[in-house]
């Protein structure tokens, strides 16, 4: 997995119904699936933006248009805020 899951309550770009499930880890991103339509979904980041997005794949494996997430995982994972805790 290279982004974060997604909510539950993230709807599918063509049913509109929240029944994605993760498939596997793509070229470009996350793939997802819906369960209702049975269509293909990536999650993934569009080139030199730092928000992550759900792309549906339209036929033939064209990808559609790129929706930011309603939550933003903009910082690496592990962030760097956390500290070491300090050995007593």
């Amino acid at each position: 997995m290279k982004y974060h899951l997604l909510d539950r309550n993230v709807c599918c770009p063509f049913c509109g119904r929240a029944n994605l499930a993760y498939k596997r880890p793509g070229q470009h991103g996350d793939v997802y699936g819906c369960n209702a339509c049975l269509k293909t979904v990536v999650h993934r980041r569009q080139k030199g933006k730092p928000a992550c997005g759900l792309v549906p794949v339209l036929n033939f494996g064209q990808l559609g248009y790129w929706k930011p997430c309603a939550t933003r995982y903009w910082l690496p994972w592990p962030p760097s805020i956390i500290q070491p805790i300090a050995n007593f």
